[in-house]
């Protein structure tokens, strides 16, 4: 019986450029790539057996050397992605399929993730089926669907912000993800298609320092929460 649990770094496709042709991953913060980040927390992560690196054609032979060189030892396979991430998803999932139960997605430009929050998420995941890093929302938030004009209020301290690392039995997220390319369901991320899927969806409560780097400031954000 399959029951490993494997991490899978997202490091290529639109979602993980801080601007055109610039990949987030290979930015320095400090002495090394912001990808070094992630890989060290899924290194160090006890419940984590095995890591899959999915990253852009041109850098597939690149990074298991990075790997490497800063201890890296996890590391099982490198993957060449797609733009979009649903592709490169799936590409993971079934290079993978044979060897965990429990799959952690993580995006790379999230580089002060921690490795008891992974924890965290696969304890969820093992005991409710997905564990999905999420912080509270203590405001008031305004739907906008176009140009700056609200169409419902979300009250206080109902809204939560969906972060990765999100972990799901293999097998269900492998189902949800299915029925939706079935239906053409389109997704940003997999807890979308999963709770498409009509499966509840787990949060798991995860502090703001989790930021994810989408312009520059963020990078000078993700440097003092790093102390790099």
């Amino acid at each position: 019986m399959v029951s490993g649990v494997w991490g899978m770094i997202l490091a290529c496709g639109k979602q993980e450029e801080l601007s055109a042709g610039t990949e987030t991953a290979y930015l320095h913060l400090g002495d090394r790539p912001t990808l070094v980040y992630s890989l060290l927390a899924f290194e160090e992560c006890a419940d984590i057996e095995g890591i899959l690196l999915i990253v852009s054609k041109d850098r597939t032979e690149h990074v298991g050397g990075m790997a490497n060189l800063f201890g890296c030892s996890k590391l099982r396979k490198v993957l060449a992605g797609s733009t979009q991430r649903a592709a490169s998803v799936q590409s993971g999932l079934n290079a993978i399929k044979d060897d965990a139960a429990v799959v952690v997605i993580h995006e790379a430009s999230r580089p002060c993730v921690q490795p008891e929050l992974i924890s965290q998420t696969v304890k969820a995941a093992k005991r409710y089926g997905s564990g999905i890093a999420a912080y509270r929302i203590e405001e008031s938030v305004k739907v906008v669907n176009k140009g700056l004009k609200a169409s419902k209020t979300i009250p206080p301290r109902t809204g939560w912000v969906v972060q990765t690392p999100q972990a799901y039995k293999l097998d269900t997220l492998s189902k949800a993800l299915r029925s939706a390319r079935k239906k053409n369901l389109k997704y940003e991320e997999e807890s979308i298609a999963y709770e498409r899927a009509h499966k509840a969806v787990h949060l798991v409560p995860a502090p703001r320092s989790n930021v994810k780097i989408v312009e520059a400031d963020d990078l000078l954000l993700a440097s003092s929460i790093l102390r790099v």
